[in-house]
């Protein structure tokens, strides 16, 4: 089920997206945001 009038992040917004099974939190930037799916990218580079 969609709702059309919720409230989604903008393209090119970014923040910290938590992990919380595997104790990782990262931050990354919303690639697209429709009512039927919100798709993020890690921001920045990773380090091991």
């Amino acid at each position: 089920m969609t709702d059309p009038n919720a409230v989604r992040p903008e393209v090119s917004t970014s923040g910290d997206v938590t992990l919380v099974a595997r104790g990782i939190t990262v931050t990354a930037s919303v690639e697209v945001s429709t009512e039927f799916v919100i798709s993020v990218r890690p921001h920045g580079e990773g380090t091991a």
